[in-house]
Order: C-alpha cells, then sequence, then structure tokens
C-alpha cells in the first residue's frame, strides 16, 4: 500500500492499511511504502526494492491508465480496479480530468527516459518503509 504521506496523522498508506485490517486482512499480507510520493516511484520502488512482479492496483478510474503504463514499463504484471465509491460530481470530474493531462505526460516522458537508459537494479530502502525487502531480494 502507497500513497501520499503527511505525518502520521495524515499517511494514505496508513489509512489503508487499518482499513485492510479491519476488514480481516492478515497484518503479514500487508506491506506499506511510506515512500511512493509519486505513482512513478511507487511503481518503481515495488518492482526494484520490493521485487513485485505481479500486482492488483486499486485506485481512481482517472488514475487506472497511468498507474497501469507505468507499472507495466517498469516490469510489473499488473491489473487495475477502480475504487470509485461514488460518481464524481462535474466539479470534481474537470478537476482530476485536468490533473491527469500533465500527470500523464510527465509519466509519459518517464516511460521515455527508461527506454534510454536502464534503471537502477535495486533501490536504497526508505527509513520511512515498514518492512525491509524480501531476503532473496528482485
Amino acid at each position: 500500500m502507497s500513497g501520499a504521506s503527511r505525518g502520521p496523522a495524515a499517511s494514505e498508506p496508513e489509512a489503508m492499511r487499518a482499513l485492510a485490517l479491519s476488514l480481516g486482512v492478515p497484518a503479514e499480507a500487508i506491506l506499506v511504502d511510506a515512500g511512493g510520493r509519486r505513482t512513478y516511484a511507487t511503481c518503481e520502488r515495488a518492482r526494484r526494492l520490493f521485487g513485485i512482479e505481479q500486482a492488483t492496483l486499486v485506485s481512481q478510474r482517472f488514475h487506472l491508465p497511468r498507474a497501469l503504463a507505468l507499472c507495466q514499463a517498469l516490469g510489473i504484471q499488473a491489473i487495475g480496479v477502480a475504487a470509485d465509491r461514488q460518481p464524481y460530481g462535474l466539479p470534481s470530474f474537470v478537476l482530476w480530468t485536468l490533473r491527469e493531462i500533465p500527470a500523464t505526460l510527465v509519466a509519459l516522458g518517464e516511460i521515455a527516459r527508461l527506454g534510454r537508459s536502464k534503471p537502477p537494479s535495486r533501490l536504497t530502502p526508505s527509513p520511512t518503509s515498514r518492512q525491509e525487502p524480501p531476503a532473496h531480494g528482485p
């Protein structure tokens, strides 16, 4: 689970973890990565640091195409599940749609850069990571 963290009181990954635990997901099945502050960083850390090769991405519908493209470019086979709890009102829909335009352009640039240079084979764990990568490595 990854997302923005603005301190312990406003941590998306910790909120997701708490919800998953309340729904009966075993704690040992949950990995929280507080170092994925952007979609690219989340996908790269998942692959390089935690050795994830397959993933199910759960996010808002507007965000999934970009996240799936980044995962694929970084070597993660991923499927997406939209987690929109209700339809967006027109102002929110316009805001999030407009936000995705520059975010998608940045993601395309990051994907193109991957094609020109070899990404690091392994990242150094963030001090904010809740779990260490698997012992066997990626």
